[in-house]
């Protein structure tokens, strides 16, 4: 049996904003099918480690690469340069990125949110995009609401939607940045739930939260980030009990 591929790899990445090195030597590999949750302080760098993933950042000094491919760089010959705009939308549609905000559009009704992606990023048609994205509200339990627009929906039901309309992408990888942070505790399960179901399918996620029994029960690792540096990484309760 093959070894899992390494999906993530960061090798002594460091960001700076300004004076400010936001990450520092930072190092972190996830491999195919593996759920990775970042915990840390506000500031610690984990945001910004998730934006470098998926090229809204570019790192300063460091490797850092998907699925093998240098984020925000092509390889040219025996060299490398900067990837263009349409490269990095590209390398980007291989990346599904849930924030802590749905940023669904308001016109749209809840199939047609979930197929945008399909249909403007890969310039699929709308009948395949929307036959794709129903499919994915069906897995996320929001296909009773495709016609439904998004201010009639709960927070729960927004985010839901946000990463149906991410797996329509069928994406190599998942990012997840506080998703729950602006929801109430029963909005939140229902948000929990459809990762839950993403873990159990082996969808590899990298995934910020403040909820740690989520992460005592879905996580494959927890790495503790530290002034923009890991600090420690193991299993959960490895890193989680380490103060116990």
């Amino acid at each position: 049996m093959s070894a899992p591929v390494d999906i993530v790899c960061a090798r002594n990445v460091t960001k700076r904003f300004g004076d400010a090195a936001v990450l520092a030597d930072f190092s972190l590999t996830v491999r195919q099918s593996e759920v990775v949750v970042l915990i840390g302080a506000s500031g610690c760098g984990k945001t910004t480690f998730l934006r470098c993933i998926n090229g809204l950042e570019q790192i300063d000094s460091g490797e850092l690469t998907v699925a093998g491919t240098p984020v925000g760089f092509v390889r040219e010959k025996h060299c490398y340069r900067e990837a263009s705009d349409r490269q990095l939308a590209e390398m980007r549609t291989r990346i599904g990125v849930v924030f802590q905000n749905y940023n669904l559009f308001p016109h749209l009704n809840v199939l047609d949110n979930a197929a945008s992606g399909l249909r403007f990023a890969l310039k699929k048609s709308w009948k395949e995009s929307r036959e794709r994205a129903m499919h994915m509200l069906e897995r996320v339990e929001m296909a009773g609401k495709a016609n439904a627009y998004p201010s009639s929906l709960s927070g729960g039901q927004q985010q839901r939607v946000a990463i149906a309309r991410a797996l329509a992408m069928e994406p190599q990888l998942m990012l997840f940045d506080e998703p729950t942070s602006a929801l109430d505790p029963r909005m939140a399960s229902e948000v929990l739930k459809a990762m839950r179901m993403l873990a159990r399918e082996g969808m590899t996620m990298v995934v910020i939260t403040h909820e740690m029994r989520f992460a005592a029960e879905v996580a494959d690792r927890v790495a503790l980030i530290e002034q923009g540096r890991v600090a420690r990484t193991g299993t959960p309760s490895e890193v989680l009990n380490m103060n116990g």
